[in-house]
């Protein structure tokens, strides 16, 4: 047996006896049973690397007296769905990336992950977490949200710019997509077809989508996707 001190990131100090074959589980478990923090909960760093779970503690050359230390990332769950009834719950943490939870969607569902559009819905609004490398909890994220994703299809078009309509009451998320030269004209048409969405315009970042003008006035680009909202015309 041997003492390993674990350090906390405010400071303070647990000591754990364990053997080098002890597994990073076993400390974060010996951990909980000192502090009352969930094993769950607990991530282990040894001269910067994280220790995985399954990994016995000699894998890091972790001794007797060595300084290992602590942070704490509580789990979240929050409920994604394809875009139809049902929530179906998936546990993070806060700084996971999208790609991350896209990742573990597409392995449940069988889709492809590069394929796939998370949409956060918020209160006000919903959200187009378009940026994979951003963590869940800089994008809004929260414990019990709820994130709707979109199954994307191969273009029809070559050099398409795909738009996210949000804002279209009950109907969820719908997927407009633009070919050169990206007129906004041929885009309300296809919008308003059956004569809906009449007294209702698009808008992006804040700035009204007037049908004269291209996507690419507004400073979008070929071969990538933005979400618009629709908004009651001024």
């Amino acid at each position: 047996m041997m003492m390993v001190e674990v350090y906390h990131m405010s400071g303070r100090k647990t000591e754990v006896n364990v053997k080098p074959s002890d597994t990073a589980r076993h400390v974060k478990e010996q951990i909980e049973a000192q502090e009352g923090i969930s094993a769950d909960w607990i991530n282990l760093f040894f001269q910067g690397q994280q220790l995985l779970d399954g990994q016995p503690l000699s894998d890091y050359q972790i001794e007797a007296s060595s300084i290992v230390t602590m942070a704490c990332s509580p789990i979240w769950r929050i409920f994604w769905r394809f875009i139809k009834p049902e929530h179906l719950p998936l546990d993070v943490r806060p700084s996971d990336l999208v790609r991350d939870v896209k990742a573990i969607i597409a392995a449940a569902s069988g889709q492809d992950a590069s394929r796939l559009r998370l949409i956060l819905k918020m209160k006000a609004q919903n959200k187009h977490l378009v940026d994979d490398d951003s963590e869940l909890i800089d994008c809004g994220v929260e414990n019990g949200s709820s994130i709707g994703v979109v199954f994307i299809k191969y273009s029809a078009f070559q050099h398409p710019i795909d738009l996210f309509v949000i804002g279209m009451s009950n109907l969820g998320p719908r997927k407009l997509q633009a070919a050169p030269p990206y007129a906004l004209r041929d885009i309300y048409i296809e919008l308003r077809r059956n004569g809906r969405f009449q007294q209702l315009v698009l808008s992006y970042e804040g700035q009204i989508l007037e049908e004269g003008r291209t996507l690419e006035d507004y400073g979008m680009q070929k071969n990538k996707d933005y979400t618009v909202h629709l908004v009651p015309r001024p």
